[in-house]
């Protein structure tokens, strides 16, 4: 999402992007191990700059007890 407001491009669900990454021919594939399943997209990757932004991201986030 942080791409597409960079570049103001409308977002997209989940299963319309994963939909149009098909019909332009990418392939994508699953990693699973235990119950966290993964798709994956086989010839992209994600920019450093956008890595580095969810890693600090993710540093940032709480977790609150149940």
């Amino acid at each position: 999402m942080m791409f597409c407001s960079k570049h103001s491009i409308t977002k997209k669900s989940k299963d319309t992007f994963g939909k149009e990454l098909k019909e332009l021919d990418f392939k994508d594939g699953r990693e699973s191990k235990g119950e966290n399943r993964k798709i994956l997209w086989y010839g992209i990757r994600i920019k450093d700059e956008y890595v580095k932004a969810l890693v600090l991201k993710q540093k940032h986030q709480t977790t609150l007890p149940m």
